[in-house]
Protein backbone atom coordinates (compact mmCIF):
# COMPACT_ATOMS: atom_id res chain seq x y z
CA UNK A 1 0.00 0.00 0.00
CA UNK A 2 1.53 3.41 -1.11
CA UNK A 3 1.66 5.71 2.26
CA UNK A 4 0.43 8.72 1.69
CA UNK A 5 -1.29 11.78 4.32
CA UNK A 6 -4.89 11.71 3.40
CA UNK A 7 -6.67 10.43 0.22
CA UNK A 8 -10.10 12.40 -0.44
CA UNK A 9 -12.84 10.06 -2.25
CA UNK A 10 -15.11 12.41 -4.00
CA UNK A 11 -18.10 10.14 -4.83
CA UNK A 12 -20.95 12.31 -6.42
CA UNK A 13 -19.51 14.89 -7.77
CA UNK A 14 -21.28 17.26 -10.63
CA UNK A 15 -18.88 20.24 -11.80
CA UNK A 16 -21.23 22.12 -14.75
CA UNK A 17 -24.56 20.93 -13.17
CA UNK A 18 -27.00 21.92 -11.27
CA UNK A 19 -27.62 19.86 -7.92
CA UNK A 20 -31.17 18.64 -9.20
CA UNK A 21 -29.10 16.81 -11.79
CA UNK A 22 -26.96 14.10 -10.05
CA UNK A 23 -26.49 11.09 -11.33
CA UNK A 24 -28.21 9.35 -8.33
CA UNK A 25 -30.05 10.62 -5.39
CA UNK A 26 -27.88 10.52 -2.76
CA UNK A 27 -24.12 11.02 -3.83
CA UNK A 28 -21.91 10.12 -1.45
CA UNK A 29 -19.12 12.54 -1.07
CA UNK A 30 -16.43 11.26 0.68
CA UNK A 31 -13.19 11.46 1.65
CA UNK A 32 -10.72 7.79 2.36
CA UNK A 33 -8.39 8.60 4.76
CA UNK A 34 -4.92 6.69 5.30
CA UNK A 35 -3.48 8.79 7.83
CA UNK A 36 -4.83 11.98 9.54
CA UNK A 37 -2.28 14.44 11.55
CA UNK A 38 -4.25 15.06 14.78
CA UNK A 39 -3.18 14.27 18.00
CA UNK A 40 -6.70 13.68 19.25
CA UNK A 41 -9.99 13.18 18.69
CA UNK A 42 -11.09 17.04 19.41
CA UNK A 43 -8.72 17.71 16.84
CA UNK A 44 -10.21 14.86 14.22
CA UNK A 45 -13.29 16.94 14.85
CA UNK A 46 -12.02 19.60 13.94
CA UNK A 47 -10.47 17.91 10.90
CA UNK A 48 -13.97 16.56 10.11
CA UNK A 49 -15.50 19.73 10.59
CA UNK A 50 -13.24 21.32 7.96
CA UNK A 51 -13.86 18.67 5.51
CA UNK A 52 -18.07 18.74 5.77
CA UNK A 53 -17.33 22.67 5.01
CA UNK A 54 -16.10 21.63 2.18
CA UNK A 55 -18.93 19.49 1.22
CA UNK A 56 -17.99 16.02 2.01
CA UNK A 57 -20.74 13.92 3.86
CA UNK A 58 -19.01 10.71 4.05
CA UNK A 59 -15.53 9.60 5.50
CA UNK A 60 -13.53 6.28 4.36
CA UNK A 61 -11.30 5.55 7.30
CA UNK A 62 -8.66 3.03 7.07
CA UNK A 63 -9.25 0.25 10.12
CA UNK A 64 -6.30 -1.76 9.04
CA UNK A 65 -2.85 -1.73 10.72
CA UNK A 66 0.12 -3.28 8.40
CA UNK A 67 3.56 -3.97 9.24
CA UNK A 68 4.48 -0.27 7.66
CA UNK A 69 1.54 2.03 7.82
CA UNK A 70 1.82 4.86 9.93
CA UNK A 71 -0.40 4.64 13.28
CA UNK A 72 -3.09 7.56 13.54
CA UNK A 73 -1.27 9.99 15.95
CA UNK A 74 -4.86 9.75 18.31
CA UNK A 75 -4.58 6.22 18.62
CA UNK A 76 -3.24 4.08 21.87
CA UNK A 77 -1.25 1.20 19.92
CA UNK A 78 -1.07 -1.81 21.55
CA UNK A 79 0.01 -4.07 18.82
CA UNK A 80 2.31 -3.45 15.91
CA UNK A 81 -0.18 -4.83 13.39
CA UNK A 82 -4.00 -5.73 13.43
CA UNK A 83 -7.03 -3.35 13.20
CA UNK A 84 -8.80 -0.43 14.99
CA UNK A 85 -11.67 -2.13 16.01
CA UNK A 86 -12.68 -4.83 18.79
CA UNK A 87 -12.63 -8.65 17.05
CA UNK A 88 -12.17 -12.15 18.04
CA UNK A 89 -10.04 -12.96 14.87
CA UNK A 90 -7.22 -10.25 14.51
CA UNK A 91 -5.13 -8.43 17.17
CA UNK A 92 -6.40 -5.14 18.21
CA UNK A 93 -4.10 -2.06 17.72
CA UNK A 94 -6.86 0.35 19.50
CA UNK A 95 -11.03 0.81 18.93
CA UNK A 96 -10.80 3.77 16.96
CA UNK A 97 -13.75 3.23 15.35
CA UNK A 98 -16.58 3.48 17.71
CA UNK A 99 -15.19 7.21 18.77
CA UNK A 100 -14.97 8.03 14.77
CA UNK A 101 -18.02 6.87 13.80
CA UNK A 102 -19.53 8.86 17.04
CA UNK A 103 -18.30 12.01 15.96
CA UNK A 104 -19.09 11.27 12.22
CA UNK A 105 -22.73 10.45 12.86
CA UNK A 106 -22.66 13.59 14.74
CA UNK A 107 -21.59 15.79 12.54
CA UNK A 108 -24.34 14.61 10.13
CA UNK A 109 -21.89 12.25 7.99
CA UNK A 110 -21.84 8.80 7.21
CA UNK A 111 -18.36 6.74 8.12
CA UNK A 112 -17.26 3.06 5.52
CA UNK A 113 -14.24 1.59 7.30
CA UNK A 114 -11.91 0.20 4.34
CA UNK A 115 -10.34 -2.96 4.96
CA UNK A 116 -7.72 -5.49 3.61
CA UNK A 117 -8.36 -8.72 2.69
CA UNK A 118 -5.06 -10.88 1.17
CA UNK A 119 -2.51 -7.85 2.48
CA UNK A 120 -2.79 -8.72 6.47
CA UNK A 121 0.22 -8.76 8.18
CA UNK A 122 -1.89 -9.46 11.25
CA UNK A 123 -2.14 -13.00 10.06
CA UNK A 124 0.21 -13.44 7.21
CA UNK A 125 3.39 -12.70 10.04
CA UNK A 126 1.98 -15.45 12.56
CA UNK A 127 1.05 -17.54 10.09
CA UNK A 128 2.85 -19.37 7.81
CA UNK A 129 0.89 -21.70 6.55
CA UNK A 130 -1.86 -19.59 5.43
CA UNK A 131 0.44 -17.98 2.76
CA UNK A 132 -0.19 -18.35 -1.03
CA UNK A 133 2.28 -20.09 -3.10
CA UNK A 134 2.96 -18.47 -6.53
CA UNK A 135 5.14 -19.51 -9.46
CA UNK A 136 9.10 -18.38 -9.60
CA UNK A 137 9.95 -17.39 -13.11
CA UNK A 138 13.61 -17.21 -12.63
CA UNK A 139 13.95 -20.94 -10.87
CA UNK A 140 10.95 -22.30 -12.69
CA UNK A 141 9.37 -23.49 -9.29
CA UNK A 142 6.54 -22.85 -7.33
CA UNK A 143 6.97 -21.20 -4.09
CA UNK A 144 6.03 -19.27 -0.61
CA UNK A 145 4.40 -16.22 -1.36
CA UNK A 146 3.77 -12.94 0.56
CA UNK A 147 0.09 -12.62 0.69
CA UNK A 148 -2.73 -14.90 2.11
CA UNK A 149 -3.47 -18.35 0.48
CA UNK A 150 -7.11 -16.83 -0.54
CA UNK A 151 -8.44 -20.22 -1.71
CA UNK A 152 -7.74 -21.68 1.85
CA UNK A 153 -10.84 -22.32 4.00
CA UNK A 154 -9.26 -21.26 7.18
CA UNK A 155 -8.28 -17.78 5.60
CA UNK A 156 -12.14 -17.08 4.06
CA UNK A 157 -13.64 -18.05 7.56
CA UNK A 158 -10.96 -15.22 9.63
CA UNK A 159 -12.10 -12.75 6.96
CA UNK A 160 -15.76 -13.40 7.20
CA UNK A 161 -15.24 -13.44 11.09
CA UNK A 162 -13.21 -10.05 10.65
CA UNK A 163 -15.91 -8.00 8.35
CA UNK A 164 -18.54 -9.61 10.45
CA UNK A 165 -17.37 -7.87 14.03
CA UNK A 166 -16.71 -4.97 11.37
CA UNK A 167 -20.17 -4.90 10.78
CA UNK A 168 -21.25 -4.91 14.32
CA UNK A 169 -20.36 -1.30 14.43
CA UNK A 170 -23.35 1.44 13.67
CA UNK A 171 -20.90 2.25 10.49
CA UNK A 172 -22.47 3.08 6.44
CA UNK A 173 -20.11 0.74 4.10
CA UNK A 174 -17.27 -0.93 3.28
CA UNK A 175 -14.15 -0.34 0.93
CA UNK A 176 -12.53 -3.52 -0.16
CA UNK A 177 -8.52 -2.70 -0.23
CA UNK A 178 -7.04 -3.23 -3.89
CA UNK A 179 -5.52 -6.23 -2.70
CA UNK A 180 -8.41 -8.60 -3.83
CA UNK A 181 -6.39 -9.77 -7.23
CA UNK A 182 -3.92 -11.96 -8.13
CA UNK A 183 -0.93 -11.56 -10.51
CA UNK A 184 -0.30 -13.67 -13.10
CA UNK A 185 2.17 -15.60 -11.21
CA UNK A 186 -0.05 -16.11 -7.62
CA UNK A 187 -2.41 -18.66 -7.04
CA UNK A 188 -0.60 -21.81 -6.97
CA UNK A 189 -1.39 -23.08 -3.58
CA UNK A 190 -2.99 -26.79 -3.57
CA UNK A 191 -6.23 -25.50 -2.30
CA UNK A 192 -6.48 -23.55 -5.89
CA UNK A 193 -4.94 -25.95 -7.75
CA UNK A 194 -7.02 -28.99 -6.84
CA UNK A 195 -10.38 -26.94 -7.20
CA UNK A 196 -9.12 -25.94 -10.68
CA UNK A 197 -8.83 -29.80 -11.51
CA UNK A 198 -12.13 -30.14 -10.16
CA UNK A 199 -13.95 -27.49 -11.76
CA UNK A 200 -12.16 -27.53 -15.42
CA UNK A 201 -10.75 -30.80 -15.89
CA UNK A 202 -7.28 -29.22 -16.22
CA UNK A 203 -3.97 -29.78 -14.41
CA UNK A 204 -3.07 -26.10 -12.87
CA UNK A 205 0.56 -26.80 -13.86
CA UNK A 206 2.43 -23.72 -14.53
CA UNK A 207 4.82 -25.30 -17.08
CA UNK A 208 1.65 -25.05 -19.41
CA UNK A 209 0.57 -21.78 -18.38
CA UNK A 210 3.55 -19.62 -19.69
CA UNK A 211 5.32 -18.78 -23.20
CA UNK A 212 8.92 -17.24 -24.04
CA UNK A 213 9.75 -16.62 -20.10
CA UNK A 214 12.75 -14.40 -20.49
CA UNK A 215 14.86 -11.78 -18.92
CA UNK A 216 15.46 -8.07 -19.11
CA UNK A 217 16.96 -5.70 -16.30
CA UNK A 218 17.50 -8.69 -13.74
CA UNK A 219 13.90 -9.14 -13.86
CA UNK A 220 12.16 -11.96 -16.04
CA UNK A 221 8.92 -11.81 -17.77
CA UNK A 222 6.25 -13.84 -20.26
CA UNK A 223 5.97 -12.87 -23.91
CA UNK A 224 2.23 -14.47 -24.17
CA UNK A 225 -0.02 -16.65 -22.24
CA UNK A 226 -1.58 -20.40 -23.50
CA UNK A 227 -4.83 -21.58 -23.98
CA UNK A 228 -4.84 -23.01 -20.84
CA UNK A 229 -3.16 -20.15 -18.89
CA UNK A 230 -6.20 -18.07 -19.87
CA UNK A 231 -8.45 -20.67 -18.25
CA UNK A 232 -6.84 -20.12 -15.45
CA UNK A 233 -7.52 -16.73 -15.12
CA UNK A 234 -10.59 -16.71 -16.05
CA UNK A 235 -11.64 -19.39 -13.02
CA UNK A 236 -9.58 -17.29 -10.19
CA UNK A 237 -11.29 -14.26 -11.70
CA UNK A 238 -14.68 -16.09 -10.79
CA UNK A 239 -13.30 -17.36 -7.10
CA UNK A 240 -11.90 -13.89 -6.40
CA UNK A 241 -15.42 -12.48 -6.99
CA UNK A 242 -17.40 -15.11 -5.46
CA UNK A 243 -15.23 -14.78 -2.01
CA UNK A 244 -16.03 -11.18 -2.28
CA UNK A 245 -19.92 -11.73 -2.80
CA UNK A 246 -19.30 -14.50 0.32
CA UNK A 247 -17.68 -11.76 2.60
CA UNK A 248 -20.38 -9.02 1.76
CA UNK A 249 -22.83 -11.53 2.57
CA UNK A 250 -21.30 -12.58 6.29
CA UNK A 251 -21.36 -9.02 7.34
CA UNK A 252 -24.62 -8.11 5.99
CA UNK A 253 -26.34 -10.81 8.18
CA UNK A 254 -24.80 -8.69 10.96
CA UNK A 255 -26.27 -5.31 9.15
CA UNK A 256 -28.08 -6.29 5.74
CA UNK A 257 -27.79 -2.55 5.30
CA UNK A 258 -24.35 -2.23 4.63
CA UNK A 259 -23.43 -0.43 1.87
CA UNK A 260 -19.79 -2.31 0.17
CA UNK A 261 -17.15 -0.57 -2.52
CA UNK A 262 -14.69 -2.60 -4.64
CA UNK A 263 -11.57 -1.22 -5.97
CA UNK A 264 -10.88 -1.69 -9.86
CA UNK A 265 -7.51 -1.23 -11.56
CA UNK A 266 -7.47 1.15 -14.45
CA UNK A 267 -6.81 -1.80 -16.80
CA UNK A 268 -10.05 -3.67 -15.83
CA UNK A 269 -11.42 -0.94 -17.75
CA UNK A 270 -9.10 -0.27 -20.10
CA UNK A 271 -7.78 -3.35 -21.27
CA UNK A 272 -10.15 -6.18 -19.83
CA UNK A 273 -7.88 -8.89 -21.25
CA UNK A 274 -4.89 -7.52 -19.61
CA UNK A 275 -6.51 -7.20 -16.29
CA UNK A 276 -7.59 -10.60 -16.66
CA UNK A 277 -3.90 -12.37 -17.38
CA UNK A 278 -2.36 -9.39 -14.77
CA UNK A 279 -4.76 -9.17 -11.83
CA UNK A 280 -7.11 -12.08 -12.19
CA UNK A 281 -9.73 -8.85 -12.20
CA UNK A 282 -12.62 -8.84 -14.31
CA UNK A 283 -15.28 -6.47 -14.35
CA UNK A 284 -18.08 -8.83 -15.97
CA UNK A 285 -17.55 -10.93 -13.56
CA UNK A 286 -17.35 -8.42 -10.51
CA UNK A 287 -20.96 -6.68 -11.96
CA UNK A 288 -23.08 -9.75 -11.16
CA UNK A 289 -22.18 -9.47 -7.39
CA UNK A 290 -24.09 -7.46 -5.29
CA UNK A 291 -21.42 -4.31 -4.88
CA UNK A 292 -22.69 -1.00 -4.63
CA UNK A 293 -20.07 1.00 -6.09
CA UNK A 294 -17.20 0.18 -8.32
CA UNK A 295 -13.89 2.41 -7.62
CA UNK A 296 -11.69 3.19 -10.99
CA UNK A 297 -8.13 4.02 -10.03
CA UNK A 298 -7.82 6.33 -12.55
CA UNK A 299 -4.59 7.94 -11.88
CA UNK A 300 -3.54 9.46 -14.77
CA UNK A 301 0.18 10.18 -13.96
CA UNK A 302 0.79 6.27 -12.71
CA UNK A 303 -1.13 5.60 -16.47
CA UNK A 304 1.58 7.82 -18.23
CA UNK A 305 4.40 5.95 -16.16
CA UNK A 306 3.26 2.46 -16.83
CA UNK A 307 2.08 3.00 -20.42
CA UNK A 308 4.70 5.36 -21.91
CA UNK A 309 2.17 7.69 -23.53
CA UNK A 310 1.81 10.96 -24.30
CA UNK A 311 -0.73 12.90 -21.87
CA UNK A 312 -3.41 14.17 -25.01
CA UNK A 313 -3.45 10.02 -25.49
CA UNK A 314 -3.98 9.48 -21.39
CA UNK A 315 -6.72 11.72 -21.67
CA UNK A 316 -8.36 9.92 -24.42
CA UNK A 317 -7.76 6.41 -22.38
CA UNK A 318 -9.31 8.00 -19.27
CA UNK A 319 -12.12 9.32 -21.31
CA UNK A 320 -13.08 6.13 -23.00
CA UNK A 321 -13.14 3.77 -19.41
CA UNK A 322 -15.14 6.28 -18.09
CA UNK A 323 -17.54 5.25 -21.70
CA UNK A 324 -17.26 1.87 -20.71
CA UNK A 325 -17.62 1.55 -17.16
CA UNK A 326 -21.15 3.88 -17.22
CA UNK A 327 -21.96 1.44 -20.27
CA UNK A 328 -21.96 -1.29 -17.71
CA UNK A 329 -22.89 -0.50 -14.37
CA UNK A 330 -24.43 3.24 -14.85
CA UNK A 331 -23.17 6.59 -12.88
CA UNK A 332 -24.87 6.17 -9.64
CA UNK A 333 -22.49 2.99 -8.99
CA UNK A 334 -19.10 4.23 -10.11
CA UNK A 335 -16.72 5.89 -8.72
CA UNK A 336 -13.42 7.60 -10.74
CA UNK A 337 -10.63 8.48 -9.14
CA UNK A 338 -8.58 11.28 -10.15
CA UNK A 339 -4.97 11.30 -9.00
CA UNK A 340 -3.87 14.58 -7.57
CA UNK A 341 -0.33 13.59 -5.91
CA UNK A 342 2.63 12.36 -7.81
CA UNK A 343 3.48 8.73 -6.68
CA UNK A 344 7.35 9.59 -7.13
CA UNK A 345 8.03 13.31 -5.72
CA UNK A 346 4.93 13.22 -3.10
CA UNK A 347 4.11 16.80 -4.32
CA UNK A 348 0.91 17.89 -5.70
CA UNK A 349 0.25 18.19 -8.82
CA UNK A 350 -0.56 21.25 -10.30
CA UNK A 351 -4.44 22.39 -10.81
CA UNK A 352 -4.79 22.84 -13.80
CA UNK A 353 -3.70 19.11 -14.74
CA UNK A 354 -6.21 17.98 -12.37
CA UNK A 355 -8.95 19.88 -14.31
CA UNK A 356 -7.59 18.62 -17.91
CA UNK A 357 -8.21 14.75 -16.03
CA UNK A 358 -11.43 15.84 -14.46
CA UNK A 359 -12.77 17.19 -17.61
CA UNK A 360 -11.75 13.95 -19.71
CA UNK A 361 -13.69 12.19 -17.22
CA UNK A 362 -16.86 13.29 -17.39
CA UNK A 363 -16.53 14.98 -20.75
CA UNK A 364 -20.08 17.14 -20.06
CA UNK A 365 -21.46 14.08 -18.30
CA UNK A 366 -22.62 13.92 -14.63
CA UNK A 367 -19.89 11.28 -13.32
CA UNK A 368 -18.59 10.69 -9.44
CA UNK A 369 -15.13 11.54 -8.99
CA UNK A 370 -12.48 10.61 -6.36
CA UNK A 371 -9.57 13.07 -5.51
CA UNK A 372 -6.45 10.55 -4.48
CA UNK A 373 -4.52 11.55 -2.52
CA UNK A 374 -5.77 14.64 -0.33
CA UNK A 375 -2.59 15.88 2.45
CA UNK A 376 -3.15 18.67 4.72
CA UNK A 377 -1.54 21.28 2.43
CA UNK A 378 -3.87 20.28 -0.57
CA UNK A 379 -6.38 23.83 -0.85
CA UNK A 380 -9.92 22.41 0.19
CA UNK A 381 -11.33 24.95 -2.46
CA UNK A 382 -11.45 22.19 -5.39
CA UNK A 383 -13.22 19.61 -3.23
CA UNK A 384 -15.46 22.32 -2.39
CA UNK A 385 -16.01 23.66 -6.11
CA UNK A 386 -16.53 20.26 -7.24
CA UNK A 387 -19.57 19.88 -4.54
CA UNK A 388 -21.15 22.99 -5.49
CA UNK A 389 -20.90 22.24 -8.99
CA UNK A 390 -18.59 25.88 -9.64
CA UNK A 391 -16.50 26.02 -12.55
CA UNK A 392 -13.53 25.03 -12.21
Amino acid sequence: MKRFILTVALIGTIFFTPPSVYPHNNPLNSVQILWMNCKNFDEVEERILKLKMAGVNTLIIRVFQNRYDRFYPFANPKKEVGVYFNTFYAPVVDDILEKLTEITHRNNMKIFAWMTTRDSSWLIENNPALLESIYDLKDRSIIKGEKLNIFNPEVIEILKGVYKDLARYDIDGILFQDDLVLRHTEGYSNEAREQFNKYTGIKADPLIMYKNIYQKDGRYYVSSYTPYFWKWSEWKSKRLSHIASEIMSAAREVNPDLKFAINLYYETVSSPRDALAWLSQNINELINHKFDYYAVMAYHRQMKRELGLPDKKIYEILSMMTDSIVDKVGTSKILMKVQVMDWDTQLSIPEDEIETAINSIKNGRDINLSFVPVTEDTPLNIIEKAFNNSPL
